[in-house]
């Protein structure tokens, strides 16, 4: 029965609706296994401190190692789609079961495979739903409406990713409520974080498991040089990897380090109940890239775009300037920073791929998402020791939104210009 289970079905054509849907489905279910290990380290950070016994800088390390994986599975993971995806979510898995009994120092090379295996899936996960029409042979469609079907389809994988995000810090309230069972004694002191990171294990193999039984086969060739549709010059790929790199900074340095900062301000806060602002904060997002999908045939995408990323720096600058938060305030600053980031990163996929297509080096333009996202939330640690104050920290995230609200015109007119 196993045997018959893990068979992989004839390969089938995209042209009819089963390979379509067929296709959405595999990569959909991967994304929400990758919303659960890419903002994993947030939620998680409590209790890691507490069992490495870590400061700030120490913990931002940890990003810095994940995220420094991702930039190297990025830079790959384009070049043959299915193989990515596959072996990004089968090797997250493993190491994930590694994880929840590896100490302090082992983590660090663990993370670092980990972020690989996420940075090669979400890559291609992207590229495969982003370029879809243009496989499944709809190139009849108008340029306007196959703009905003791209649009709409990446806001929806995104949201996708937000559904994983959202179940991460429920899972952690579950593993430290169950941890406390007979069942799990023999985990010892650390068994609330030992099945937080088997759970997300469980569910990359099963995404894995999945993907290789249905995934079209086609995507396991390497891209051909036929498929691109416009060379990509050093000067679009540092402004969208810029653009990519300090939006996944931005994003995980707050996600990260919101869950932090509200316990420290108000102590009482248990790890599990300080997972609540991890919660609120991929629950707007979600919602957030809900209504980006039903909206973007509707508004202006370049003023919708800067609008959201001035909203996000004037929430940012209420962490910085206001000294003392209550919850209420804490959850309304993150409510609104992630409704305000959850329309970016689709946007700025949509606005790439519609220049270049199915690129095999589109991974680098990916690669810069990483990169950010190794630099920000580490910066962010490292200012809060330096200035010990977390308020000090969140103006890194700040910054990073400054900068890409610099970048959005010459992004902008980059995609429209072609």
């Amino acid at each position: 029965m196993v045997s018959a289970f893990l068979q992989r079905p004839a390969a089938r054509s995209l042209n009819g609706d089963t390979g379509f849907q067929t296709t959405l489905a595999s990569v959909f279910l991967y994304f929400v296994a990758a919303g659960l290990g890419t903002v994993m380290l947030g939620p998680a950070l409590p209790l890691l401190a507490e069992r490495w016994h870590l400061v700030d800088a120490q913990l931002g390390a940890l990003f810095l190692v994940t995220f420094a994986g991702e930039f190297v599975g990025s830079w790959v993971g384009a070049r043959r789609l299915g193989v990515s995806l596959l072996a990004g979510a089968a090797g997250t898995a493993v190491g994930l079961f590694i994880l929840a009994f590896a100490g302090f120092g082992a983590a660090h090379f663990v993370l670092f495979c980990i972020g690989v295996g996420l940075g090669a899936g979400l890559t291609a996960g992207n590229v495969i739903v982003g370029t879809l029409d243009q496989v499944a042979g709809e190139e009849r469609l108008e340029d306007s409406s196959r703009r905003s079907s791209r649009s709409r389809r990446l806001a929806l994988l995104n949201l996708s990713w937000g559904i994983g995000a959202i179940a991460c810090p429920l899972w952690l309230r579950s593993s430290l409520v169950l941890s406390h069972r007979a069942v799990f004694s023999f985990l010892d002191g650390g068994a609330g974080g030992a099945l937080f990171f088997l759970g997300l294990g469980a569910a990359f193999l099963g995404a894995a498991v999945w993907i290789f039984r249905s995934l079209p086969r086609r995507f396991y060739a390497t891209v051909s040089t036929k498929e691109i549709r416009e060379r990509l010059h050093w000067q679009g790929i540092w402004m969208f990897a810029l653009t990519f790199g300090l939006y996944v900074g931005v994003e995980n340095a707050l996600a990260g380090w919101l869950l932090s900062y509200a316990q420290r301000l108000h102590p009482a806060l248990s790890a599990g109940g300080a997972s609540s602002v991890a919660f609120c904060f991929w629950v707007c997002e979600l919602g957030g890239r809900g209504v980006t999908a039903l909206v973007v045939k509707r508004v202006d995408e370049r003023r919708f775009y800067r609008g959201c990323l001035a909203a996000v720096i004037a929430v940012i600058g209420v962490l910085v300037f206001v000294p003392h938060l209550r919850m209420a305030s804490i959850y309304a600053v993150t409510a609104l920073a992630a409704v305000g980031l959850s329309p970016i990163y689709p946007m700025a996929v949509s606005f790439l791929l519609a220049r270049t297509g199915n690129h095999p080096q589109v991974g680098k333009v990916f690669a810069g998402a990483s990169l950010g996202g190794t630099i920000l939330p580490w910066l962010t640690g490292v200012c809060s020791t330096h200035f010990a104050d977390l308020r000090v920290g969140f103006a890194v995230p700040g910054v990073g939104a400054g900068l890409i609200l610099l970048l959005a015109r010459s992004v902008q007119r980059s995609s429209s210009s072609q």
